[in-house]
């Protein structure tokens, strides 16, 4: 699909730096150098140390090493966040550790700490009410579903609110791609949200459709109701596809790989921001790339520390390179009408 990218002269200094931050990330290279290792342990150390060397991990840090990573990656987003002319495009990737935050503040954790995306830097729990942090029209379907003292519903409400959250920040960047593709992100996670649901059984989804109140996925939530939660409906074009390819798979494998599968056509979508030199679609497709790469990294470490069969792990990684500028005016050229 074509989408037009508008030139924007205040972007172009922190898209000056992502290009020069473009060739410090974990390449599809890596990745398949560590999965053809000898062994688990030689795999592990390779990509770790790549993982390290592209987010600028200092090797001094106490920290263990998967925590090192977490915050140098998260500092990446906050550093361009503070190099950008507005934060809503850096926010779109720090606001979901914000939620998974406040749900354990209103679980009753011990101290939270929160990236500042929407919400002050720390919070310690005890001192404020965390669930005056959300805005004012998001805290209604969430304190719904926790004084119900339900904690499932309550998570379906934050995972809700969080999506309904990520809508709002991208219709205040102002850039119609960006606000196509938080659109189809957003509904790529309702789905997995809805078959993860499926897979345990249930179809009670009322707190999060409350929360979302997204009236563009109305058709989602009814049809999904009506089938007793093993239909999933309305999806169009690649979205589509993927769907209705993974009818016959079972529920658990059925939503991982349509989350896999669906990331992946998103992030071909996405590649055409790389024909920007000076815009918010650069740092949103940028960080979209890095999050994405960020999940390999996760689900690839984690794997081999405890031992998964390397088959298992390739078959969930999710590669479609981000390419560079020159890549991106290529690809725009494809695309154009």
């Amino acid at each position: 699909m074509y989408t037009p990218l508008q030139h924007d002269a205040r972007w172009g200094f922190v898209c000056g730096r992502i290009s020069a931050l473009e060739g410090r990330r974990v390449s599809r290279e890596v990745f398949t150098q560590a999965l053809n290792a000898p062994s688990a342990g030689d795999s592990f150390q390779q990509l770790s140390a790549a993982a390290f060397s592209a987010r600028g991990v200092p090797t001094s840090e106490s920290l263990p090493w998967f925590d090192r990573i977490e915050k140098a990656y998260r500092g990446r987003i906050i550093d361009l966040r503070e190099n950008s002319p507005a934060p809503e495009a850096a926010n779109l990737f720090l606001a979901n550790e914000d939620y998974l935050n406040l749900g354990r503040a209103l679980r009753g954790e011990a101290e939270t700490i929160y990236n500042g995306a929407e919400v002050p830097d720390v919070v310690p729990v005890g001192e404020h009410t965390p669930l005056t942090l959300l805005p004012d029209d998001l805290q209604s379907a969430v304190r719904t579903a926790l004084n119900e003292g339900n904690a499932a519903h309550v998570s379906l409400a934050l995972d809700g609110a969080f999506l309904r959250h990520q809508l709002r920040l991208a219709r205040q960047i102002g850039s119609a791609a960006i606000l196509t593709w938080v659109t189809e992100w957003v509904l790529i996670q309702c789905v997995c949200i809805l078959l993860r649901l499926a897979s345990r059984g249930s179809q009670d989804a009322i707190h999060l459709k409350t929360a979302l109140n997204e009236p563009a996925f109305e058709s989602l939530f009814h049809r999904f109701e009506l089938s007793g939660g093993t239909e999933i409906a309305g999806l169009t074009g690649e979205l589509g596809i993927v769907a209705g390819n993974l009818s016959e798979a079972s529920p658990v494998l059925r939503a991982a790989e349509f989350e896999r599968r669906a990331m992946l056509c998103l992030l071909r979508s996405v590649a055409v921001s790389h024909s920007q030199t000076a815009g918010p679609e650069r740092v949103f497709g940028f960080l979209f790339g890095m999050m994405v790469e960020m999940r390999n990294v996760r689900l690839l470490l984690w794997g081999l520390k405890v031992q998964r069969p390397l088959a298992d792990l390739r078959r969930q990684l999710c590669f479609a390179e981000m390419g560079t500028a020159q890549d991106g005016a290529a690809l725009l050229e494809k695309t154009r009408p």
